[in-house]
């Protein structure tokens, strides 16, 4: 083989090397660009994520406030109406009693007069 074609191979294959050389450069750049720009939708997905959440969460409180203050008002309107119906029994109660001892004490009083003088 004349010296020119092992010289003129040698260049190629120098000249292949350095494209390999180049092409490993670019796909190692373009590896960290890919993984930077991953690590960047990760980074963002996962801020969307929290923010969702926190949204979520604030909805999911203020509904349970909601429904907790429904419930309040049910119990006092519950409590206002026992102790309505409380004050209505004892108001009850004590003209109940009131009575029963006015009658009984008419009763006895008409008794007792009736046992001292003869005549109803």
């Amino acid at each position: 083989m004349p010296f020119h074609e092992i010289e003129l191979i040698k260049k190629c294959e120098r000249e292949a090397l350095n494209l390999i050389s180049e092409a490993k450069k670019e796909a190692e750049a373009a590896l960290n660009d890919a993984e930077a720009g991953g690590r960047e939708i990760i980074r963002a997905e996962a801020e969307r994520a929290e923010e969702e959440c926190r949204q979520l969460s604030a909805i999911s409180h203020d509904e349970t406030a909601r429904e907790r203050e429904e419930i309040l008002k049910k119990a006092e309107k519950k409590a206002e109406l026992f102790r309505k119906n409380s004050a209505e029994r004892h108001e009850s109660a004590v003209m109940y009693i009131v009575k029963t001892v006015t009658e009984g004490y008419n009763a006895d009083s008409g008794r007792d007069e009736q046992a001292y003088t003869g005549h109803p």
